[in-house]
């Protein structure tokens, strides 16, 4: 009698007691269609008997909401996470640049360092769809654009989770802690759409590990798009093509062990439920997108070779989140969520396999009645769970590759140890997981409702209305009024600034050029980018090397224009007071926020000047700001020297932390204007209120304003006297 196999569906019509797809071992008690189904007509049909630790309907709905609540948890918590991000912008600029010039650039339009080279920009795509966001329903909308992308990476890990493991519990679960601990890791740049596509992608190859009476062919067809498209929006396409070679070789050898299994008579092992009809369709999906990439994507062949610049160049790994997890760099993406998912998925398998040795009384069944085998545990899930580590201890920028590739494999391991456990204990560890999902969402939640109230309500109360996509990205910590000062300027302006906030820059002023942003290894070469982090790292810093560094002529003689820091920093501070007591640079800006240094005799500084007459500056509120201000009137033509004067007076009775750089113009406005006694009555009271009043300052720097206010009274006081 034909014998049907539980776990694929096929028929036996050879009358083996072993099924030669997979291997599972027939008994005609067994007779169910997959999903517990009975066989009309068939003499060995049979009723889907209750699990064994199933619950009273009366618990069972509460435990299973427990589950439901936690991942919905855990998405609130995955999505809502604030970064200070580069990428963001770099990607808006890009895109912009793209819908307006109707072309993917491939030399670079954005720095004057490197204008005119190659540029390789794997992610125009994600590129062009945040930007098309942007300009058709604002800036909020890019963020609610990248929680519909986060909350699809989420539902398909669950859904895999679920069709592979059987199980709604270790699928909720299991999706829960891989999106909770994602949350410092998904953020609003390209890699979120690499990431989108990747956790479709597994979901589909998921699909084809599920056994089934009737294996369909043509939902392989949904490889071909999906590689396609992720080849035009983010450099990690390369691992799709990867998860193909490893999908196709663990079926080829499970294959080939089931053919051992059958002639040895061995029973079930790793075997993969897909169709040879569906291994060819996803293997001719692959190469056809493949070659379409190489056709008409932009970059060609080099597009599959350039992802390995990064991996190849200890150089551009010196990025924080190119380190692996284990290395204390004490900066960029935290590692903690990674390693806390980690032990939660570890600690539960150990769970699991010491509850599953409980010892229990045989089980009884009623006649005509049998038990679901388990989920099965393929070649392909230990291949996925060994991938996603590995990159993850690679570099801890993956960790969310690790969720997503691990998730369902070891959600489909809790679930067959869970099959061998004693019935009571699975039925109350269901109850105390559900009691533990409850609690563990009350606490997520509220901590992430304040946390997340915090980044993007408190701290704005007094700060200006920036909106939701600058809160996202931490607007507190970019230079927005140093770039709302330069707005109005027409002209060309090459900017050296940080280059994590040089994507703002490329953004908020198109006229502008960088001198090195995020985009490293795409544009720029390992020399660059050593020569540019060495102005940031006091232990590298050198005086000449950077006056060097800013006055060298790059693409067509360009020379940097303006200098954009964000003051304050160790890294910061020394170039700050090197262009402070430089006469080539202007000090325009000048406070604990921001610094921004124009070249003298530079058209940007010329302009600012022409701008500043006109009353066409919008200048941030710091109390500096009156004396740069005077300092702008004297730099450029013609020389405002009364209003100059009053300004840099006004700014520094405001702040006396300008006087070192104020005192010697003014000083030198007075001679000019053949005013010295009145000078010198200015610097007599100022020495007296920097000896008197209280001012943010340590003694040693009192004392050095001290002198110097004292020097130019002597110079003047001789001035007026004649001497």
């Amino acid at each position: 009698m034909p014998l049907t196999c539980p776990g694929c569906g096929r028929s036996n019509a050879d009358g083996a007691n072993y099924c030669r797809q997979c291997g599972l071992t027939l008994e005609p008690a067994a007779q169910a269609a997959p999903g517990g189904r009975p066989r009309q007509g068939s003499p060995a049909a049979v009723t889907k008997l209750e699990s064994p630790g199933a619950l009273p309907s009366w618990l069972d709905i509460p435990v299973r909401a427990g589950f439901l609540v936690l991942f919905l948890a855990g998405c609130f918590t995955g999505m809502s996470g604030i970064h200070h991000t580069n990428d963001t912008w770099i990607a808006l600029a890009t895109g912009r640049y793209i819908l307006e010039h109707h072309e993917v650039p491939t030399t670079d339009p954005f720095s004057y360092t490197f204008y005119g080279k190659h540029f390789f920009n794997q992610n125009w795509l994600t590129h062009v769809a945040f930007f098309w966001v942007y300009e058709h329903f604002g800036p909020a909308a890019v963020v609610v654009f990248f929680w519909l992308l986060t909350l699809t990476i989420y539902g398909m890990m669950l859904y895999a989770c679920r069709i592979r493991a059987r199980s709604w519990t270790a699928a909720l679960l299991g999706a829960a802690v891989a999106a909770a601990a994602s949350r410092h890791y998904l953020d609003i740049r390209p890699q979120i759409s690499g990431y989108f596509l990747l956790a479709i992608f597994c979901a589909v190859l998921h699909y084809f590990c599920v056994p089934r009476p009737r294996q369909r062919w043509w939902p392989a067809l949904l490889v071909f798009p999906i590689l396609f498209v992720w080849g035009n929006a983010h450099g990690s396409f390369v691992f799709g093509y990867g998860l193909v070679a490893a999908f196709v070789g663990c079926w080829v050898l499970s294959q080939g062990f089931q053919w051992f299994r059958r002639e040895m008579r061995f029973t079930p092992g790793l075997g993969a439920p897909a169709s040879l009809a569906q291994v060819i369709t996803i293997s001719g999906a692959t190469l056809a997108a493949f070659v379409l990439t190489i056709a008409v994507g932009p970059y060609h062949w080099g597009n599959f070779v350039h992802p390995t610049l990064v991996g190849s160049s200890q150089v551009f790994r010196n990025v924080a989140e190119w380190h692996p997890p284990w290395e204390d760099i004490r900066s960029g993406l935290p590692v903690w969520p990674f390693w806390t998912a980690f032990y939660i998925m570890l600690g539960a398998v150990v769970l699991f396999g010491l509850l599953r040795l409980v010892p229990s009384k045989p089980e009884v069944l009623a006649k005509g009645r049998v038990v679901r085998e388990p989920p099965m545990l393929t070649l392909f899930d230990l291949t996925l769970v060994g991938m996603g580590l590995g990159m993850a201890f690679w570099a801890r920028r993956f960790a969310p590759l690790y969720y997503v590739c691990a998730t369902p494999s070891v959600a489909v391991l809790l679930a067959r140890l869970a099959y061998g456990m004693a019935p009571f204990v699975r039925r109350y560890g269901r109850v105390a997981l559900a009691v533990a999902g409850w609690v563990a969402a009350v606490i997520v939640v509220r901590m992430t409702v304040a946390v997340t109230y915090g980044d993007l309500v408190t701290k704005y109360v007094t700060a200006p209305p920036f909106d939701l996509l600058q809160r996202y990205t931490t607007a507190e910590q970019n230079p927005f009024d140093a770039l709302e000062l330069l707005r109005p300027v027409k002209g060309p302006i090459d900017i050296l600034a940080e280059w994590t906030v040089a994507g703002l820059v490329m953004f908020e002023l198109p006229q502008s050029r960088v001198c090195m942003d995020g985009r490293s290894q795409q544009v720029y070469d390992e020399e660059h980018y050593i020569r540019f982090t060495a102005l940031f790292d006091p232990s590298r810093q050198d005086p000449a090397q950077i006056r060097q560094f800013l006055d060298q002529p790059w693409v067509n003689g360009a020379r940097t224009d303006a200098v954009l820091l964000r003051y304050g920093g160790p890294d910061t501070i020394p170039l700050i007071n090197l262009l402070a007591g430089s006469d080539e640079w202007v000090p325009v800006i000048l406070s604990p926020r921001t610094t921004l240094f124009v070249r003298r005799g530079s058209t940007v500084l010329a302009e600012l000047g022409a701008l500043e007459r006109a009353g066409q500056l919008h200048w941030p509120g710091y109390p500096s700001i009156p004396a740069t201000r005077g300092f702008v009137l004297l730099a450029t033509e013609p020389p405002d020297l009364e209003r100059a004067l009053a300004f840099m007076r006004t700014g520094v009775e405001a702040d006396a932390g300008i006087g070192p750089l104020a005192y010697p113009k003014m000083q030198q406005v007075w001679q000019t204007l053949g005013r010295p006694a009145e000078g010198a009555a200015f610097f007599q009271r100022e020495e007296q209120r920097l000896r008197t009043a209280p001012l943010p300052f340590e003694e040693k720097q009192r004392q050095r304003m001290i002198q110097l206010a004292n020097i130019c009274f002597q110079q003047l006081q001789r001035a007026a006297s004649g001497g």
